[in-house]
């Protein structure tokens, strides 16, 4: 059995409380109309995730670089930073954010762009786009949570790169 790193246990230590602490969530996209399907939005964006820590076989990258390593403390200790403002200051939104770092470092094992597409995609369920976008439709917003969720879906969940078996080629 693979022992867990501490930076594991802290990343999902942290994790278990952003989303402890994101528990309104579902009654905000209940009784918000600007927070219509952010619940669809939410489900597509947490089943990538999952489908990278399935992928992954539930360990932790241990081909990371120091500096990718170091990365991951720094997400964690500005997940915990902003986990600390948003219980001072009674903001909702540093909690989502939060979660979503401490989702981004526990269950998503690939680096570079696609994370970062991935993380960015986070808002699509969040209630401050409902809230960025107030004086819209609320049917636009809707369909923008889903195009958002979609796009980080569609950037973590790499579909295997196809590679021939064969080359084949033309006669001469």
């Amino acid at each position: 059995m693979q022992q867990l790193s501490s930076l594991t246990l802290i990343a999902w230590s942290v994790w278990l409380w952003s989303g402890w602490q994101s528990r309104g969530l579902m009654q905000s996209w209940l009784e918000t109309p600007f927070d219509g399907l952010a619940w669809l939005a939410f489900s597509l964006w947490i089943l990538a995730a999952l489908h990278s820590l399935l992928r992954s076989g539930f360990r932790q990258d241990s081909n990371l670089s120091p500096r990718q390593n170091t990365h991951g403390e720094a997400i964690i200790l500005l997940a915990v930073f902003l986990i600390t403002v948003g219980q001072a200051a009674d903001l909702r939104v540093c909690f989502h954010t939060s979660f979503s770092l401490a989702t981004a470092v526990t269950c998503v094992q690939s680096v570079g762009g696609r994370k970062l597409i991935w993380l960015l995609s986070a808002c699509s369920w969040m209630p401050a786009l409902g809230w960025l976008f107030h004086g819209s439709n609320t049917q636009v917003v809707a369909l923008l949570r889903l195009v958002l969720a979609t796009a980080g879906v569609l950037a973590i969940i790499r579909f295997r790169d196809y590679t021939p078996r064969f080359i084949w080629r033309a006669p001469s």
